[in-house]
């Protein structure tokens, strides 16, 4: 899959998971800026902002793709042993668990 729409399809499940363990911070201000926006509470702000999205690009599940079931803990720890750069910028620090449950989550 091209990296452009791997990023996208990961893209709202990896806020929720941001907002799941700190709310009260930055991702606090876009999701009121994005309900603004959008038109709708924030509490519904990512299912009206993947709405959106998906007009432009319908996200698939992944098992679409040819992702196994059993390979959701595998990417998990191909993503922790290979993008520590990355990890490192992100919201919050994301466990294996975390980062596994984003690709069983979108499976």
């Amino acid at each position: 899959m091209p990296h452009g729409e791997a990023n996208y399809q990961m893209f709202i499940e990896v806020f929720k998971t941001y907002y799941k363990r700190n709310p009260e911070g930055k991702i606090k201000e876009i999701n009121k800026v994005l309900s603004d926006i959008l038109g709708c509470d924030t509490a519904n702000v990512y299912e009206a902002l993947a709405g959106v999205l998906d007009k432009l690009l319908a996200r698939k599940p992944l098992r679409e793709y040819g992702m196994k079931e059993e390979e959701t803990e595998l990417f998990a720890d191909s993503v922790i042993a290979g993008q520590q750069r990355l990890l490192a910028n992100n919201y919050v620090p994301l466990s294996r668990e975390e980062i596994a449950n984003i690709y069983k989550a979108l499976y």
